[in-house]
């Protein structure tokens, strides 16, 4: 049995019903996807090193009705703003803060899906758009939503500590509860330091 770290500052299982099998306060389960950009395979959990920084895998979905680009689109829009949790810890001159390692999950097609169509703050870097499809194989990847217990009609947020614990989950339509997580323990980038309490704490 591994450990679950109980609710704390930076363990909260508030919104633990939108994605059933991150399970916050365990480690992230392991999974295959597959780079958008080539359909070569990835274990997640390669993705998600003790760096210090924070991980935010953000689950888009699907993406080809109408209506989920819309909210997409908005999403971006959004996270890109100054009042943003992306942006109020970014030092001046930075796109995004430091501590947060973004990562997105597309539930789409290798063969049909481009992921320069998604807006750019979901892909700060091409190896960081994923798609929960199979590899060239066939082999290897898919059902990654599924095993993970997330929908594919909306957005869902999975925060991964730096230590490789799930911090928190949230669907879009909360998103300020994702704000408010971080608010809880980071300090703006006027200020000196941006932490102010110590992650590895449990």
């Amino acid at each position: 049995m591994g450990i679950h770290y109980g609710p704390s500052v930076i363990v909260n299982a508030k919104h633990q019903c939108c994605a059933e099998n991150p399970v916050v306060g365990q480690r992230m389960l392991p999974q295959i996807f597959v780079h958008a950009a080539d359909a070569r395979p990835v274990e997640i959990q390669d993705l998600l090193p003790a760096d210090t920084r924070f991980k935010i895998l953000i689950f888009l979905g699907s993406a080809n009705e109408e209506s989920r680009i819309t909210e997409i689109n908005d999403l971006a829009n959004e996270l890109s703003s100054p009042a943003s949790f992306m942006q109020i810890y970014a030092a001046d001159g930075q796109d995004s803060a430091p501590m947060f390692d973004l990562i997105t999950i597309v539930a789409g097609n290798k063969e049909n899906f481009n992921y320069l169509n998604i807006p750019p703050v979901f892909r700060p870097h091409w190896s960081k758009v994923l798609l929960d499809d199979t590899d060239v194989t066939g082999k290897a990847g898919g059902d990654g939503y599924k095993r993970f217990g997330i929908s594919t009609e909306s957005v869902t947020f999975v925060i991964v500590r730096p230590d490789g614990y799930v911090g928190m989950v949230a669907p879009v339509a909360e998103l300020q509860d994702v704000q408010e997580y971080f608010a809880s323990f980071l300090l703006p980038r006027h200020c000196s330091s941006s932490l102010r309490l110590d992650v590895s704490s449990r």
